[in-house]
């Protein structure tokens, strides 16, 4: 599993607290994507 979150979430810009993830499941190889957008790239850019 990847997180990964944008390079302006450190400095508070409005609506740039947004945090990707992606996996792949090992037993079909299936991709799957989320995005969110609350505290949880803001704590871990943090």
């Amino acid at each position: 599993m990847i997180f990964g979150a944008g390079p302006l979430v450190a400095i508070g810009t409005p609506g740039a607290a947004k945090i990707g993830a992606i996996t792949r499941f090992p037993l079909n190889g299936t991709i799957s994507e989320s995005v969110g957008s609350m505290r949880f790239a803001l704590n871990l850019k943090g």
